[in-house]
């Protein structure tokens, strides 16, 4: 920005004081843009009030604690936390570390009611001892009445101590009653966003939550009523907490999933009204990196389960991550990706403490993103409007793959292909709930081109022992190119026989110097390089991810040989009908290929032996099956022939070749070869490039963005601005390849702007980055005051880090001289006292860049 703010004061003998308004510079004030929670968050935090959980008397003072701190959390930036050892200890510390929030310790239980009663309104009565349903009837109370549960056993104390109101009397009571319940309607006052599933027996844990939340709050089993109650949510409600799990998690989570609604694991999770009254739209992982090419190795990628546990996100996976085993090897560590709204400072932490070099910790979302559920199991039109909130907490959370848990979907693409429909979402990691590994490392790709990825090995319980992991991935082929390189090996989090993260320290001990361990992103990345994206086939290796199938005839074949070829090695097709005339194909070979923007034609040779006809396939992302050549044998026999297909309407797009061969009705020697295929293109293969990730925009003298340049195929950048929130959007600036920042110097002040940006090359431009909004601040105004002696220029005190300049003459050349940085603050703003000279003074303030 280019505007100054001049004022010009006189001498005292000049007939009269002239102020001139400029332009002028900005101060450094940011509004970052963050994008709206998914769930609810409390108050911006500004200090700990700190108590020990072991330090509150019994089980009625935890609830009387918890459910104060819900409605502290969204009322006041004082807070208070409940330090419940392991990771809780670190969260409360790192809270002051990171971010400055200052913290005290409480006496007690009773000291906190004292401080915080004011924001109190009363209470809700329940009888734990009589009535255990009580409990939860009274949690579920508390926010939309604005009070604290408290249990018949105190209630004499609470009141001795000022809080008198005796809102409900629960203590006959159960939850159903607080659903169902006519007079009063309790049931239009809670949420239908967020449920708690909160057994009785747990005091203080996740009812902190619950109250900030206006949740509805009960444990009854796997009954017809809970399922009313998942049926009456909004679609894709969170359920925070944990079923009962005596028939099966299954039992539960599918009762949610086919409700639209998702869990979070959290039923032993402290704090999180608090935690989430943090923002922070600076989270971002500091590990990405874009693997190097290699040739003649394989490779393996370690991943974590249960990511999708927030309780053990908190307080377990701590104890883990500060193992002595981190950092001697990449590993795949899973979070929760709603995280991002309800413990940022966690995710921060995390992120923050990394290895990064020569190993790396990276992070995917658990199950299945930012809960737990089944995909299949929920509504169509909910898990549309699920994926693109998904797509925005991965963006908060700086996380690009998540792991999904279901049914026997592997193949249901029409659900993955949602996901990955998404900018921010660039693979998945499927378990089979059965087994995770039962798919042995199978996988896909997306019509986008992004790949659908399966568990081949499971460190859990024994199952698979430490040697036999290695094993198998020392046994792999050495082919990049074929999917069998790859091994994706899940690690059990709660992993009794092997504890933390030793198992997977035996594996890499174990590994042959070929076989490279690598992050998951590193290893989607080489996935979607070195299979997808392989454009021609000679077959000298391997059958290079070419899948072979036969219809099951007595004579049918599809394998790799080497026998034949140049250089040696192709694919091999036979089958005989015997004699008998029959359209029926007898064996086939398929493969995913992405085709670039510039593909042109498929070339590739074949053989014949006698009359094996030979029919060329291929479907593409989407419709059904096109001929690309039709059925046809060749006119010389054990010859090669090179034979070429257009692509040309194809190109673009992620298509599966089919190679498909038939008996020609003589009833032997149907063989038929093919080798070299090749997609070719018009100049070098040019994909589109992926979009920049993590826009940022901060406003000083200009907006600052900054990104991460997340491809290396671009041959620039494109920013574009809006007015305000919704206005047009024009391009402001092209960038070269690699940039990762810009100044846009052409703002005006007190003015709100949109940012966006996309990368872009020869083939066309990559999907939009986030967008972000940013609002510059007012300009900070002179003024000046005159006395006999004294010139007094003042500014306001939010203008701190401005730099005040003078000169005598306006006329060129201007030379500046700096009075100062900031100025004696009088309270009401920042002032400069300066002798009265006997020449006019010209003065500006120029804010920092």
């Amino acid at each position: 920005m280019s505007d100054n703010l001049l004022v010009h004061h006189p001498s005292p003998f000049a007939p009269r004081l002239t102020v001139l308004l400029v332009v002028f510079s900005l101060a450094v004030a940011t509004a970052l843009r963050v994008d709206a929670a998914v769930l609810p968050k409390g108050t911006n935090l500004t200090s700990l009030v700190i108590i020990s959980e072991g330090g509150i008397g019994n089980s009625a003072e935890l609830v009387m604690v918890a459910t104060l701190q819900g409605l502290v959390a969204r009322q006041s930036g004082q807070q208070i936390y409940i330090d419940g050892g392991s990771g809780y200890t670190i969260w409360r510390s790192h809270l002051n570390s990171a971010y400055g929030i200052p913290y005290v310790y409480s006496p007690g239980t009773w000291s906190l009611l004292t401080q915080f009663k004011g924001l109190v309104s009363g209470y809700i009565r329940y009888n734990l001892s009589a009535n255990t349903n009580s409990l939860d009837a009274a949690t579920s109370l508390c926010g939309p009445c604005n009070a604290i549960a408290v249990d018949s056993s105190i209630e004499s104390t609470v009141r001795s101590y000022g809080v008198t109101n005796l809102i409900a009397d629960v203590s006959t009571a159960t939850d159903q009653f607080v659903w169902t319940n006519a007079s009063p309607n309790y049931n239009a006052l809670l949420s239908r966003d967020v449920v708690v599933e909160q057994k009785q027996t747990f005091s203080d844990n996740l009812r902190d939550f619950a109250t900030m939340a206006n949740a509805f709050t009960f444990y009854e089993g796997n009954d017809a009523f809970r399922t009313s109650v998942m049926r009456a949510m909004n679609p894709d409600a969170a359920c925070l907490g944990w079923g009962d799990a005596s028939q099966g998690e299954s039992t539960f989570v599918g009762d949610c999933s086919s409700n639209g609604v998702h869990m979070i694991a959290s039923d032993w999770a402290l704090d999180l009204s608090t935690l989430s009254s943090i923002t922070d739209p600076s989270i971002h992982q500091r590990t990405y990196t874009i693997p190097i090419p290699a040739t003649n190795v394989n490779y393996v990628t370690f991943v974590m389960t249960d990511g999708d546990n927030v309780q053990e996100n908190l307080g377990s996976d701590p104890a883990i991550y500060q193992s002595g085993y981190r950092g001697q090897f990449s590993f795949g560590w899973s979070l929760c990706a709603s995280l991002a709204d309800l413990a940022p400072s966690v995710l921060r932490w995390y992120f923050d403490n990394a290895s990064n070099g020569p190993n790396r910790d990276f992070f995917v979302a658990g199950p299945s993103g930012s809960g737990y559920f089944y995909p299949s199991k929920y509504p169509p039109a909910t898990l549309d409007f699920y994926v693109q909130r998904l797509n925005d907490l991965m963006t908060r959370s700086d996380m690009d793959i998540t792991q999904i848990l279901d049914f026997n979907s592997f193949g249901n693409s029409n659900l993955w292909n949602k996901y990955l429909a998404q900018p921010n979402i660039n693979a998945l990691i499927y378990l089979e709930y059965s087994q995770y590994d039962a798919l042995g490392g199978a996988m896909y790709f997306s019509t986008n081109g992004k790949p659908v990825l399966s568990c081949s090995d499971l460190i859990w319980g024994g199952l698979e022992t430490p040697a036999q992991v290695a094993s198998h991935a020392n046994n792999a082929p050495r082919d990049p190119a074929n999917p069998a390189s790859y091994k994706l090996v899940e690690y059990h989090l709660n992993d009794s026989t092997y504890p933390n993260l030793s198992s997977v320290l035996q594996v890499v001990t174990n590994l042959v110097s070929y076989v490279q361990v690598v992050t998951p992103e590193e290893f989607q990345r080489l996935v979607v390089a070195n299979i997808g994206r392989k454009l021609s086939y000679d077959f000298a290796p391997s059958a290079q991810g070419w899948v072979g199938h036969t219809q099951g005839g007595p004579y049918d074949k599809a394998y790799w040989t080497n026998n034949i070829g140049n250089p040696p090695g192709g694919l091999l097709m036979d089958g005989s009908h015997l004699g008998v005339v029959s359209t029926n194909v007898n064996s086939w070979f398929t493969r995913q290929i992405i085709l670039p923007p510039n593909a042109t034609a498929l070339s590739f040779d074949t053989l014949a032996l006698n009359d094996g006809l030979l029919q060329v396939q291929l479907l593409p992302a989407t419709g059904s099956l096109v001929t690309l050549l039709p059925w046809a044998g060749l006119t010389n026999k054990n010859t090669w022939f090179t034979l070429t297909a257009s692509l040309a309407n194809y190109a673009g797009q992620t298509v599966t070749l089919y190679f498909e061969q038939m008996d020609g009705g003589q009833g032997n020697g149907e063989y038929r070869y093919v080798d070299n295929i090749a997609v070719l293109t018009a100049g070098p293969a040019l994909y589109l490039p992926a979009a920049p990730r993590l826009l940022s925009a901060v406003a000083g003298n200009s907006v600052s963005l900054l990104w991460r340049d997340n491809d290396q195929s671009e041959a620039g950048f494109k920013i574009e601005r809006s007015l305000g929130t919704n206005g047009i959007w024009s391009e402001i600036a092209s960038l070269s390849t690699n940039a990762t920042g810009y100044a846009d110097a052409s703002v005006s002040a007190g003015t709100t702007y949109s940012y966006r940006m996309r990368s872009w090359n020869a083939q066309g431009f990559s999907p939009y980055s986030n967008a972000q909004i940013v609002t510059t601040p007012p300009r900070p105004l002179l003024a000046t005051a005159l006395s006999a002696s004294t010139l007094m220029v003042t500014w306001p005190t939010w203008a701190s880090n401005f730099t005040l300049y003078t000169t005598s003459d306006l006329l060129p050349p201007v030379v500046w001289a700096p009075v100062g940085v900031g100025g004696r603050n009088t309270g009401s703003n920042l002032a400069v006292s300066l002798p009265v000279g006997t020449n006019s003074s010209f003065f500006q303030l120029e804010g920092p860049p």
